[in-house]
C-alpha cells in the first residue's frame, strides 16, 4: 500500500476511533473498578473495557499513549507531538490537510490554502570574526505546483556583528569559495523540501595603492589605505607633479602607460572582482602601485605672416593627438590682401584649411596666415545705360556675374560681358560664376539680335547625370569663345524653331524630357528664351 492510502486509512480509523471514544465511555461509578485489568478511577472512562481515557479540554485521551497539552490531546510521532485532532502520523511524520490536499508539515507549509516548500537556512561566517546569524526556517521561493509568489521572498540578515580585517563583505554564497549562487539582501531561495541551505559570507580583499610621479617631479601623493569597511576611494588629481613637455594624464598600472587610465579625481572601487567573481574593468585587483601618465605636448604657434597682429601660441600646450580647430584663430586684415586661410609654411604652399578646419597635433607646429590677393571687376554697359558696381575679390575666388538686365540698349540686344570693348575678347554669361584672377574690366557686348543659350542634358531613371545615351540638336547654333580655346554655345536668334533628337544608348530608351509633358522625339521647341531641356532615359 502506498502512504498516501496508508494515510486515508489511517485517518479513517482515526477518525472513527475519535467518534466511538466520544460516545461510547463507561458509566461505572468512580471507585475501584477494573478495566482490562487494571484500575480506573472516576474522572476516568473505560473505553470498551481495553482503554482507560481521561479528559482532556471538551473530549478525552488515552493517558498511557497521549499527552493533554493547554486542552489538545496531543500524541508523539517521531520525536515531535502532533495534535490528534487535526493531524496525523505515518512512519515519523505529521500529516495535516491543506485545502483538501494531505501534506507532511516538515517539509512544506500551508500559507493561505496553498502549500510551500519549506527549508533551513543555515549561515556561516566564513573565516569572520563575531556570530553568525540564528539559522531560519522559511518558505521557499515558488508554491508546489503552481507558479512564484513574490510575496515570499526570504529577507536575509545583515552582518553586522561579523568583520574580516583587510576584507569587505561581498555577499552570500551558496559555495564557500564564493564563487556560487550569491544572494543579497533579499532574495529567493529555490530548494526542495525540506532541505538545509548553508550560505557562506564571502569576504573581498580590500588592497593598498600607492603613487609614482613616474619621472615627473613635485610632491607625490601619500598612499591609500583602506580604513576598515571602506569599499572605495578618490584618487588624487595630480597637482603638485609635472614634467617638462608633457601634461598630467591621469594613474595607470602599467608604468609605460599603456594600460588602463584613471582619470585624476574619478572614484575608484578597492576591488577587482563582484561578488559573481566576475571582473568588473577600471578597478584594482591587489595591492598596486599606481603611475602617472604623462601626455607629450606640443606648441602650436600662429602667426599674422605681414598682416595685423602678433605671433600667439596656444596655451596650454595641447597634448599629442588632441584635435584642434583652425576656426578660432583668427587675424585683423592686410592692405590689399583678403584672410585666405592658414599654411604651414610663410609662402602659402602647404595649405592646411581656412575656419572651421580641423587639425591633429603631432608635433610642434607654426601656422601662417594664407593672405589672397585682391582684385577689383568692373563692369561697362560699353553704349548702353545701366549702372552695375564693380566688385572687389580675393584672388581665385568666383563671384557672380550681373544679370543682362541690368543695362540695355535701344534698338540691340545684350549678348554677353566680354573683355573687349569691340566684343573681340572673351565672352562670359550674364549670371553665370566669374574666377578673379586680377583687375579687369568686363564689357557689355551688344548683339543686332537676341539671341538665347540651348542647354542640353541627360541622365538616366535614377539621377545619375550624363546616363543612358545623348541628345542632338539641330541647326547646329552659334558658339563664342569665352577665353583660352573654350567656347560657350549653342545659342539661337530668338523664335528659332530647334529640334532636339535623344538618342539612347543600347539597352536604353527614352523615359521623358524633364521639363516637358511632351514625350516626342525628336521634339521641337521655340527658342524664345535660354532654355534648358534633359532627356532622361530609362534601362
Amino acid at each position: 500500500m502506498t502512504m498516501s492510502k496508508r494515510l486515508l486509512v489511517g485517518l479513517a480509523a482515526w477518525a472513527v476511533v475519535v467518534a466511538a471514544a466520544v460516545v461510547c465511555v463507561c458509566t461505572e461509578e468512580p471507585k475501584d473498578i477494573y478495566c482490562a485489568g487494571k484500575t480506573y478511577l472516576g474522572t476516568q472512562f473505560c473505553f470498551r473495557d481495553s482503554v482507560v481515557l481521561d479528559k482532556c479540554g471538551g473530549g478525552e485521551y488515552d493517558p498511557i499513549n497521549q499527552l493533554c497539552r493547554n486542552d489538545v490531546v496531543q500524541a508523539m510521532c517521531g520525536n515531535d507531538y502532533y495534535t490528534v485532532a487535526t493531524q496525523f502520523c505515518d512512519v515519523d511524520k505529521i500529516y495535516t490537510m491543506c485545502n483538501g490536499k494531505m501534506y507532511d508539515i516538515s517539509s512544506y507549509s500551508c500559507v493561505g490554502g496553498r502549500l510551500f516548500n519549506v527549508i533551513t537556512v543555515v549561515f556561516n561566517a566564513n573565516g569572520a570574526d563575531g556570530v553568525a546569524p540564528a539559522s531560519m526556517t522559511v518558505n521557499a521561493r515558488g508554491e508546489v505546483g503552481n507558479s512564484y509568489d513574490s510575496s515570499y521572498h526570504i529577507v536575509l540578515p545583515s552582518v553586522i556583528g561579523l568583520s574580516k580585517d583587510g576584507y569587505y563583505f561581498g555577499g552570500w554564497f551558496t559555495n564557500e569559495a564564493g564563487i556560487g549562487t550569491s544572494y543579497s539582501s533579499v532574495c529567493d531561495i529555490s530548494a526542495a523540501a525540506g532541505v538545509t541551505v548553508t550560505l557562506y559570507a564571502k569576504w573581498i580583499r580590500l588592497f593598498n595603492v600607492t603613487f609614482d610621479a613616474n619621472g615627473g617631479k613635485g610632491t607625490v601623493p601619500e598612499k591609500i589605505t583602506p580604513e576598515k569597511g571602506a569599499t572605495s576611494f578618490v584618487l588624487p588629481d595630480g597637482n603638485g607633479l609635472s614634467k617638462d613637455g608633457y601634461s598630467f594624464g591621469g594613474w595607470t598600472e602599467d608604468k609605460a602607460g599603456t594600460g588602463t587610465v584613471f582619470s585624476g579625481g574619478s572614484k575608484i572601487n578597492f576591488y577587482f572582482y563582484d561578488p559573481q567573481g566576475y571582473i568588473i574593468t577600471g578597478k584594482l585587483d591587489t595591492s598596486v602601485t599606481l603611475y602617472a601618465k604623462w601626455n607629450r605636448t606640443y606648441t602650436v604657434t600662429f602667426d599674422a605672416n605681414d598682416g595685423s597682429g602678433v605671433t600667439w601660441k596656444l596655451n596650454p600646450d595641447p597634448d599629442s593627438g588632441t584635435v584642434i580647430y583652425l576656426s578660432g584663430q583668427t587675424v585683423k586684415s592686410r592692405e590689399g590682401y583678403g584672410f585666405g586661410g592658414w599654411c604651414l609654411d610663410a609662402y602659402g604652399e602647404r595649405y592646411v584649411g581656412g575656419a572651421g578646419t580641423s587639425y591633429r597635433v603631432v608635433s610642434n607646429a607654426m601656422f601662417y596666415a594664407k593672405w589672397l590677393r585682391k582684385f577689383t571687376v568692373t563692369f561697362d554697359a560699353n553704349g548702353g545705360s545701366g549702372m552695375v558696381s564693380a566688385v572687389t575679390a580675393d584672388s581665385g575666388t568666383n563671384i557672380t556675374l550681373p544679370v543682362k538686365t541690368t543695362v540695355s540698349k535701344t534698338g540691340q540686344y545684350f549678348g554677353f560681358w566680354n573683355t573687349s570693348d569691340d566684343g573681340a575678347g572673351a565672352n562670359f554669361i550674364a549670371g553665370t560664376a566669374y574666377r578673379v584672377s586680377g583687375d579687369i574690366t568686363l564689357f557689355a557686348r551688344w548683339m543686332a539680335d537676341a539671341q538665347y543659350l540651348l542647354t542640353v542634358l541627360t541622365e538616366n531613371y535614377y539621377g545619375y547625370v550624363g546616363r543612358g545615351g545623348r541628345v542632338t540638336s539641330s541647326p547646329a547654333g552659334i558658339y563664342y569663345n569665352s577665353g583660352a580655346a573654350v567656347t560657350i554655345g549653342p545659342f539661337y536668334n530668338a523664335g528659332t524653331e530647334v529640334t532636339v533628337t535623344a538618342e539612347p544608348e543600347s539597352d536604353y530608351s527614352l523615359y521623358k524630357w524633364k521639363e516637358t509633358t511632351n514625350k516626342d522625339n525628336p521634339l521641337k521647341i521655340i527658342m524664345d528664351g535660354d532654355r534648358t531641356i534633359t532627356a532622361v532615359f530609362r534601362y
